[in-house]
């Protein structure tokens, strides 16, 4: 299938459009079925930016990725659009849908948000009766969510061919590769913490120097 640049209507991608498009995006997987995924919240993303009839195309699709990087790619359709640019939407969304779940999926289900748990979790036990574990859990997970949500749009819309859309790919994977460094340190540390806690620090200690 080639988008033809009159799918979207003619605008300038203004910031409150942009702050519109960023809002959208937040309820991506509010309506999240078995047999649609997240498509229909894919499409309520350009709800205001799409002509009916494209919709009417886009029924065919299957999408379902990282709902944090997924930006990437509504800024890339946006930008595809806007310049009147054919291209086969259809290969490049089934492309790229599946390598920014494969990142994104490792980079918030398997190793920030599960150290983040365990941070948390180690300071409710340093700080019972507290709901500080939960909020530093919480303004942790978000900034790494909503920072790379906007990055990832940035990038997207500016993204011209092929080669960038690697380069993207590649500094997503050194951000990875960054946050779990930084994620074994949160681990390390909560462990000691909770160590120190029960007097178990010494006790390693102690019985390393025996």
């Amino acid at each position: 299938m080639v988008v033809r640049w009159y799918s979207i209507r003619n605008y300038s991608m203004g910031i409150l459009k942009y702050l519109k498009v960023y809002l959208y995006s937040l309820f991506l997987q509010a309506s999240w079925t078995f047999e649609d995924e997240q498509k229909t919240g894919f499409l309520f993303v350009f709800k205001d930016f799409l002509k009916k009839q494209w919709f009417k195309k886009i029924k065919a699709y299957r999408f379902n990725t990282n709902p944090y990087l997924v930006t990437f790619l509504i800024g890339r359709i946006i930008k595809i659009v806007k310049t009147k640019k054919k291209i086969e939407l259809k290969k490049e969304i089934n492309t790229v849908q599946t390598v920014l779940a494969a990142q994104g999926d490792t980079i918030f289900w398997k190793i920030w948000r599960p150290s983040l748990l365990i941070f948390a979790t180690s300071l409710f036990f340093i700080v019972p009766s507290s709901f500080i574990p939960l909020i530093l859990f919480l303004i942790f997970f978000n900034l790494l969510a909503h920072g790379l949500k906007i990055y990832s749009f940035h990038a997207g819309y500016f993204t011209e061919n092929q080669k960038k859309i690697i380069a993207f790919m590649q500094k997503i994977a050194q951000i990875k590769s960054f946050i779990f460094s930084f994620a074994l340190f949160i681990v390390g540390t909560s462990l000691g913490l909770l160590l120190f806690k029960f007097n178990l620090f010494l006790i390693v200690i102690g019985l390393c120097i025996l």
